[in-house]
């Protein structure tokens, strides 16, 4: 081989290696996202499966809110984070129950469903009253349940599948404000429960 081809062949040589190795990289990121596609959607139908059968169980008042979300649920934002031992999946709903609130500019609603060993045994549905865009809201939406963030502003509400109002929580630039619960008190006033108990909504002390 003539000396002068040397280095030639040299730079053709790693230039195809960097070549092999891009295309790899690349097609490696390919089939991990296509994956976790996968598993989303995978997921999804976990969800549906569970209203579902939730259905059979309830009220056929129950049944047709149930029913409802069925309808507004949407497949094209699930995500799945890890909170302990269990799996959350979110799930965005077109609407829900809960109206725009005077003094915040956007409202959105979510849905999550508490997975173990596999396994959904429960949900919960958000509406969130803010300012915030909602590409903001999703990038941050874990620690805005966990009030671990640093920015949201805003009102969540809590509401269970059945749609009993649960808990509300106003939050200033990741910090708690102000948060209300139902409470189950009886006629006198305490707070036993028994068959004649009525539902209030109070404040929290934080």
């Amino acid at each position: 081989m003539p000396p002068q081809l040397k280095p030639f062949i040299m730079a053709r040589f790693v230039k195809l290696l960097l070549c092999i190795i891009s295309l790899t990289l690349i097609l490696g990121a390919c089939k991990k996202f296509e994956t976790t596609k996968d598993n989303e959607q995978n997921v999804y139908q976990q969800a549906i499966a569970f209203l579902k059968q939730k259905q059979t169980t309830v009220s056929l008042y129950q049944a047709k809110k149930i029913d409802t979300l069925l309808q507004n649920l949407l497949s094209t934002n699930v995500r799945i984070i890890r909170h302990g031992e269990t799996d959350l999946i979110l799930c965005d709903l077109k609407t829900y129950k809960n109206a725009p609130k005077p003094g915040f500019a956007n409202t959105y609603y979510k849905i999550s469903f508490p997975m173990k060993d596999g396994k959904i045994n429960a949900g919960l549905i958000y509406t969130i009253h803010t300012n915030f865009p909602k590409e903001q809201i999703d990038r941050d939406f874990q620690n805005i349940l966990l009030v671990k963030s640093r920015e949201f502003t805003g009102e969540i509400v809590t509401n269970s599948l059945n749609d009993r109002f649960i808990q509300a929580s106003l939050m200033k630039e990741g910090r708690l404000e102000k948060a209300w619960e139902l409470h189950m008190k009886n006629p006198d006033g305490s707070g036993q429960a028994n068959m004649g108990c009525r539902a209030t909504i109070a404040p929290l002390t934080i």
